[in-house]
């Protein structure tokens, strides 16, 4: 007999379930989409395949004793000379267990993120800062504050505009957007929940347009991301919503009739965003994107248009969004078209302090639908493509959809948006800002700590103690 080598060894996780507590309720087996779990008649209880096993820690959270954990297992592979062990499993066994050719390799591990890199100024101790708004028109921006262009630039066709993105886009009216929701394996009752948090919080969300009909009032904060090619769907998004959304097309001819094809099927205006990945020409597709007529610009993380890496694994192509958003930022400026437009970021940003520095380094608003799924139950498995969500998110199954309330999650992502937004208030307070609009795109007061003079010169920040 061959040798065959053998499976259970070499998987990422392993269950532990308790002999003494397990009373073989079976609450596991029907939590659990991958079938991990499973009755054993002949041993008349309940048994688990670790080889199945994503890590997605649903058994564990709802077993009813606590008689269940889930842990990394220390037999799994090594990361040998810049192989990683996902890489080396999936070359091993590509055809073992549901969707593992998608689990994100262990050499994402360490990717370049540069929010920490970038510090802030403190003028002021912490102390009271409720008082700063978004938008804020009636606060003057200092002059030369808001240039948004590398120190020393003297270019004539800045922009000194004081427009806001609620003048702009006004269903806007706070710099977070849960525009990682408008994916189509996003379960209906999370668009639900998306919509209704932001009616709530007076922003939007992305929803993709054939599911737009099934969000009724709460419709009205939704951006329909459409296929304008297709009349019909578009037809359907015109009842109510705040706006839509396409896919940047990268040919200038192509995009604007895209455009003008949905802004006269509308009649009425109503805003649109184009949303690109951060490419290594972003810039200049951005522009692209405004001549067309984008009312807004939505730039996707690592050139992730699909929000399965929109949280910012290093694995991804294109570039890190903190590169992206000053490159946009600079080029938009430059061109003298930053006041047409509303920038917003999405994907690589983990805090309310990622966001305030996202802000100054150009963005108008930030994208938190892809943290906020996180907050609703996400364990990032790495499960997104397999259709068998075990938290009832990245799926359209009838029966693990229903683990999400919309009600519920829609209170956790309020609890989410209200609890970054006290952050970046104080950091943008402590930094001496007056408003969040009006620390837009003002690179002066971030400081760069570890970075090269390369890494610096493009994201347009000085050094620290300078």
């Amino acid at each position: 007999m061959l040798f065959d080598k053998g499976v259970d060894l070499f998987h990422d996780f392993r269950i532990i379930r308790d002999p003494d507590l397990c009373i073989g309720c079976r609450v596991c087996i029907g939590q659990c989409p991958f079938d991990v779990h499973s009755w054993n008649e002949r041993m008349g209880k309940v048994v688990h395949d670790n080889g199945k096993c994503v890590g997605c820690h649903r058994c564990a959270a709802l077993c009813p004793i606590g008689a269940l954990s889930v842990v990394k297992n220390n037999c799994s592979l090594r990361n040998v000379d810049g192989w990683s062990a996902g890489a080396l499993r999936r070359i091993a066994m590509p055809d073992h267990g549901v969707g593992h050719s998608y689990t994100k390799s262990d050499s994402c591990e360490g990717a370049v993120r540069y929010w920490d890199n970038l510090l802030p100024d403190t003028v002021r101790p912490a102390g009271q800062f409720s008082s700063i708004e978004y938008p804020a028109d009636q606060i003057e921006v200092p002059s030369g504050l808001n240039a948004g262009l590398k120190a020393g630039s003297t270019d004539a066709k800045v922009d000194s505009s004081k427009k806001t993105a609620s003048s702009l886009f006004p269903a806007i009216a706070l710099p977070l957007v849960f525009a990682g929701f408008g994916l189509e394996q996003v379960n209906s009752n999370l668009h639900l929940a998306a919509a209704m948090a932001a009616g709530e919080l007076g922003t939007v969300c992305s929803v993709p347009g054939k599911k737009l009909e099934l969000l009724g009032e709460a419709g009205k904060s939704a951006l329909a991301v459409i296929d304008p090619d297709e009349p019909a769907g578009l037809g359907e998004c015109l009842n109510g919503s705040a706006g839509f959304e396409i896919i940047f097309d990268p040919n200038e001819t192509a995009l604007r009739k895209r455009v003008l094809k949905i802004k006269e099927t509308a009649g009425d205006w109503q805003p649109l965003m184009v949303r690109l990945p951060a490419m290594h020409e972003v810039a200049a597709a951005a522009e692209m994107a405004v001549r067309a007529g984008a009312d807004a610009v939505l730039i996707d993380a690592y050139g992730d248009l699909n929000g399965s890496g929109a949280l910012g694994s290093g694995c991804r192509s294109g570039l890190p969004i903190e590169v992206a958003v000053a490159l946009v930022d600079e080029r938009l400026q430059r061109e003298g078209l930053r006041s047409k437009v509303v920038l917003i970021v999405s994907g690589g940003i983990r805090s309310g302090a990622d966001a305030a520095k996202a802000v100054m380094l150009g963005a108008d608003a930030v994208d938190i639908g892809p943290v906020a799924r996180i907050a609703v139950g996400c364990t990032l498995c790495g499960q997104c493509r397999s259709g068998q969500c075990a938290w009832g998110i990245a799926t359209e199954d009838v029966r693990l959809s229903r683990r999400q309330h919309p009600e519920l999650a829609a209170e956790k992502m309020i609890g989410l948006a209200r609890a970054w937004l006290a952050d970046m208030k104080e950091l943008i307070y402590r930094a001496g800002g007056d408003s969040i609009a009006g620390v837009r795109g003002n690179r002066r007061l971030l400081r760069a700590l570890g970075l090269s003079e390369t890494e610096m010169d493009i994201l347009g920040v000085s050094r620290v103690g300078e």
